[in-house]
């Protein structure tokens, strides 16, 4: 069978590899001081990214290299307001409880010879805090523009400012943004989402759980 188009082929190759960035661009590899190389930045606390694109080339943390000269980037991300009802709850590792308990008397009985010795496990070890929360977010459609240089290395940021996502681009190490836009707004909705705040006594106590029943 004959490819069409082997270019396609190889950025889907290097998408799956992921350790080195994409190339986003025809022809044979080029050196890094030849092309410019973009890799994405953002806080999942605040936002969700469902794609970003450079000029229609997905990818992924590993970035992108790039021919220099102006280029789109698409990016479709969620910003997420802060949690609301949330409902915590637990759950027992009852099994890793029942291993702790075995293994205690058997180091008794081996120590002492005793039957009746207590084991020292402790129960908030195994009970696992978790809450389920409701969060408003927003589905928003992200575009930037931006001119790249060749031997520079960039980074694509993608925030939230109130109930919009937004885009940046800076070179890397640098304070501030080559430039910066405001996310179109595609629409909004509430989702539910649950997270393991951990284990351990004082997790336990400070969501209002005293015992292990």
């Amino acid at each position: 069978m004959r490819l069409r188009n082997p270019f396609l082929v190889i950025v889907a190759m290097l998408n799956i590899v992921g350790c080195s960035p994409v190339q986003g661009y025809p022809g044979p590899a080029l050196p890094s001081e030849e092309v410019a190389t973009v890799k994405r930045d953002y806080d999942e606390s605040e936002v969700d990214l469902a794609r970003i694109t450079a000029d229609g080339i997905d990818f992924a943390y590993s970035g992108i290299a790039l021919l220099p000269g102006k280029h789109t980037f698409l990016a479709g991300v969620t910003a997420k307001e802060e949690p609301r009802n949330c409902r915590p709850y637990t759950r027992f590792n009852t099994y890793g409880y029942e291993q702790c308990l075995d293994e205690k008397y058997k180091d008794d009985r081996h120590r002492d010879d005793s039957y009746y010795a207590f084991p020292q496990c402790d129960c908030f070890d195994y009970l696992e805090v978790h809450r389920t929360c409701d969060q408003d977010v927003h589905d928003t459609q992200c575009e930037l523009v931006a001119q790249l240089s060749a031997g520079r290395r960039y980074d694509i940021q993608l925030s939230k400012s109130g109930t919009s996502g937004v885009i940046s681009i800076r070179e890397a190490g640098a304070s501030s943004a080559l430039s910066e836009r405001s996310c179109r707004v595609a629409g909004s909705r509430v989702t539910e989402f649950e997270e393991n705040l951990g284990t351990g006594r004082s997790t336990a106590n400070y969501n209002g759980f005293y015992s292990c029943d």
